[in-house]
């Protein structure tokens, strides 16, 4: 096991209903933002519990913008419809 895989620890990609929370969200984000036409283009669990991620891309100018913004709207819908709440924060306190 290399050392970085220590540090991330089992959670950073993960898989496994011990391992993986949130799934079922970060799914249905998926497929809301494919629905909207944006260039949502991948998504991983992150180190932490319940911590995802998610990437757009290749927009051109102030498109990506407006993506990101519908993207987050979206996945603030779609948590809500689950009962949780979103940050985008990068360490939530």
């Amino acid at each position: 096991t290399s050392s970085w895989l220590c540090f991330a620890g089992p959670y950073y990609c993960g898989v496994g209903a011990n391992k993986v929370f949130g799934r079922e969200i970060v799914n249905a984000h998926y497929r809301a933002c494919l629905y909207a036409g944006l260039h949502i283009f991948g998504i991983n669990a992150e180190v932490t519990p319940g911590q995802w991620e998610f990437q757009l891309g290749t927009c051109r100018g102030i498109a990506m913008g407006d993506e990101l913004w519908m993207a987050r709207y979206l996945l603030h819908r779609i948590a809500e419809q689950f009962g949780v709440s979103v940050t985008f924060h990068p360490r939530p306190q």
